[in-house]
Formats: structure tokens, C-alpha cells, sequence
């Protein structure tokens, strides 16, 4: 029986018993059924008094985190309310949580109200679902009366967005080749000054030297200008391509092709930023080439996650034209990572491409996805044309100077990143 349907019953019958007492009690006359049924219905017109009232003294605030990451279980307050003189009984909250699985949240707060306080509640709510932007709520409080006859609702409909990232993997060593690997990231980087933690002492001033790091006590001592030394700060650049060509789309939801690269560009940027490495993006979609340049600090790396929500496959610009574009752009210091949402159709491009960033200088990570380890879903991804081989693109890739990672759709993403793929390997998808 529903709730709404049974409490109306029991609700009829109260008054029918209070009705028929009261009658009784007159025709009889018996005082004690006229009073039996003048108190029942009296508390019966008191109960929907006290709950009508109680509903416009109650508020409710949500304090839910802004972002989060697929797959997070994050924790979210509820702050009741009560503006009124007197204590509110039987307060259900009914909430929705909209990146769960089922996103209605039911809680029945186990105290009362106390007059002009605030009742904090707290949920889990599982972001079960794939990354985007999700409005939560709407957000309900119904107060009824003790035994349950009378209700009302009041709803909130302030919105409160919660933006899910996508998941992220740990990125351990980064297989890398030819320039000098920095310690801990495997990518390649060039010495250039900045403020180093590590303090040297003193020196002459030189043409150049920011007046910041004058060091005025000594200065004055020895009758010369004297400046703070520091270690040179030691960096690199990564620079990140996203393949969102939409002729490389395939297989369905967490297991495709999109998912997975999505989730490799935004490891790969999530790693390499807590090593103070700087970090940029740049992938196409269906407005243009868009980029983010490089950056090391939180909310440069918020940036990047924050512009992944949103990519699909929807890229119109091959991406041998996309990295070749911004390769004569890229700074000496720079490291390069291609994200391969499966092989070409033409790969002797990237082949030519690869061997003139590693000539450069440019360490080059291909991060190649095996597309046949994704399933085809569609007639257009079954029908496209033949594709070269993973394995074979992998090896001309590595032969021209990459360190190449290849990953399956068949397995979880972590640990596949910094695997590096070793030609003659056995190849299992």
C-alpha cells in the first residue's frame, strides 16, 4: 500500500472513531464517550495546526563538494533549520543525488527540532556515473505529526552543480627516449633560473638580477651590492595531444575508446603536475583546435580536468595536422605525450612527425589505444575500412624515437600507462 494512501486511511479512521463517540456520547448520553471523542478530534485539528505551521519554519541549506572524480564516494550536509518557537517532530529529508546509480536519498532525522537551532545531516553519495555535470536535488523536507495522520512537504529548488572529473591512475615512471629524463617523471627538461628552495648565499650583483634579491644588510656592510642565490629551478614541459577523431570512436560507456583517453590525458596531467612538471593540452573538437597552455599549480590542472568533462568524440582536424600545428611551437624544454585513440590509417605520418620531435630534442610518450580491444557497437564502426595493426604501429612508432605505451580495453587503465611496450613482447588484448 502506498504511504500517501495508508496514511490517509488511518487518518479517516481516526476521525470516523472521533465522530462516532461524540455521537455516541450525545445520544446516549455517556460523558466519557462525548469526551473521548471531543479530545480526539481536537487533537486531530491540533496535529494539522502544528504540522501546517511547522513547514514555513523549516529551511534547508546543501553543502555538497563542487567537483569530485568518477567513482568518489564524497560526503554531503544537510543543514535544517528551525525558525519557529516551538519543536518540530517527524522531519523525513528526501534528497537526490543525481551522479548516483538510484538518486533519491531518503532520511528520517532520528531528534526533534529544538526551537531556533540548526540540525546537521550527512549522507555518502557514490558518483557511480561518468563524468559531467550534474544539478543535485531537487531537495524536500516533510514534517509530520507523532503518530504519522497529517504531513506536509515543503521542496527546495535552490540547484547546487557538482562537475565529475574523470577518474584518474596514478602514473608511476614515464617511459621516455632521448633527452635527459627528469628524476622521478622520466620526461625530458632543460635547467632555467627561478627561485629554488635551495639558498646558496651570496654573490656579486649582476646586470639583470631582479632587485627583489638585493640583500640590503650585507650590501651596506661591504660597500657593494650583494644578491641572494639560489639553485636554478629544474623543470619540465609536457605537452598532451587528445585524439578526438570521431573516425576513432568505439566501443560503449567506461569501456571506449573516448573514456579511455579521456582518463590517460587527465593521469598523465594529474601526475606530472604533483612533480612540478608543467602541463598543457591540446585536443579538437567539433568548434576547432582549442588548447591550454602549460601550467604546474592546482588550478591549472583543475583547468585541464575541467575542459575534459566536457570533450567528445566529435574532432573534425586529423591529429598528425594537430601536433604537427604546435610542434615548430613548443618550447626547448618541452616533452611531448600523443594520446592514439587507435592506429591511423595513414602511419607513416606520425612516423615522419615522431623522428623530427626526437631530433629536436623532444622526448615523445605515444600512448597508443589497441582499438580492436574495444567492441563495435555501431554499423559505422563495424564498417569502417582496415586499420594497421596496433603492434605494428607501435613498433614504427618506437623505431622513430618514441617510448610508446599500448593499452587494452579488456583491462583497467592502471598500470598500463607506464608500461612501456618492448617490440617482440607477447601481445595479449
Amino acid at each position: 500500500m502506498e504511504p500517501e494512501v495508508e496514511t490517509r486511511g488511518r487518518r479517516n479512521a481516526f476521525v470516523f472513531l472521533g465522530a462516532l463517540l461524540l455521537v455516541l456520547g450525545v445520544a446516549l448520553p455517556h460523558p466519557p464517550f462525548f469526551a473521548a471523542g471531543a479530545s480526539l478530534l481536537a487533537y486531530l485539528v491540533a496535529s494539522l495546526a502544528y504540522v501546517h505551521r511547522a513547514i514555513r519554519r523549516v529551511g534547508a541549506v546543501r553543502l555538497a563538494p563542487s567537483t569530485a572524480f568518477e567513482g568518489d564516494d564524497v560526503e554531503v550536509e544537510v543543514r535544517l533549520t528551525n525558525f519557529g518557537r516551538l519543536p518540530i517532530l517527524g522531519v523525513e529529508l528526501v534528497d537526490h543525488f543525481t551522479p548516483q546509480s538510484v538518486s533519491l536519498v531518503r532520511i528520517l532525522v532520528p531528534e526533534r527540532l529544538a526551537p531556533r537551532s540548526i540540525y546537521a545531516l550527512r549522507y555518502a553519495g557514490n558518483c557511480f556515473k561518468k563524468r559531467g555535470r550534474y544539478e543535485l536535488g531537487p531537495m524536500e523536507v516533510r514534517v509530520s505529526d507523532p503518530l504519522g495522520l497529517f504531513s506536509e512537504r515543503r521542496t527546495f529548488l535552490d540547484p547546487d552543480e557538482i562537475v565529475l572529473y574523470p577518474a584518474t591512475v596514478e602514473v608511476g615512471e614515464l617511459p621516455a627516449k632521448g633527452s635527459r629524463p627528469a628524476v622521478g617523471t622520466g620526461l625530458s627538461v632543460r635547467a632555467r633560473p627561478g627561485l629554488s628552495p635551495v639558498y646558496r648565499g651570496v654573490r656579486d650583483y649582476r646586470p639583470g638580477d631582479e632587485p627583489r634579491f638585493i640583500h640590503w644588510a650585507l650590501s651596506a656592510r661591504h660597500g657593494k651590492i650583494l644578491v641572494r642565490d639560489f639553485d636554478a629551478e629544474v623543470r619540465g614541459e609536457l605537452a598532451i595531444f587528445l585524439d578526438l577523431d570521431r573516425a576513432n570512436s568505439r566501443g560503449l560507456g567506461a569501456c571506449s575508446t573516448l573514456e579511455y583517453g579521456v582518463k590517460a590525458a587527465a593521469s598523465l596531467a594529474a601526475s606530472v603536475a604533483r612533480r612540478r612538471v608543467q602541463v598543457g593540452l591540446v585536443w579538437a573538437g567539433s568548434g576547432g583546435v582549442l588548447e591550454i597552455p602549460t601550467g604546474s599549480t592546482r588550478r591549472h590542472v583543475a583547468r585541464i580536468l575541467d575542459a575534459l568533462v566536457g570533450v567528445k568524440m566529435e574532432g573534425t582536424v586529423r591529429l598528425a595536422d594537430l601536433v604537427r600545428e604546435h610542434a615548430g611551437r613548443l618550447s626547448p624544454a618541452s616533452s611531448v605525450a600523443i594520446v592514439f585513440a587507435g592506429a591511423p590509417e595513414e602511419p607513416a605520418d606520425f612516423g615522419t612527425i615522431v623522428e623530427g620531435l626526437a631530433q629536436g630534442g623532444h622526448a615523445v610518450l605515444a600512448v597508443l589505444l589497441d582499438r580492436d580491444s574495444f567492441l563495435a557497437v555501431t554499423q559505422e564502426e563495424v564498417g569502417r575500412g582496415a586499420r594497421p595493426e596496433t603492434a605494428d604501429f607501435a613498433r614504427l612508432l618506437a623505431e622513430r624515437g618514441a617510448a610508446v605505451s599500448v593499452v587494452s580495453g579488456a583491462r583497467e587503465l592502471a598500470g598500463q600507462l607506464d608500461r612501456p611496450w618492448e617490440r617482440g613482447a607477447p601481445w595479449t588484448r
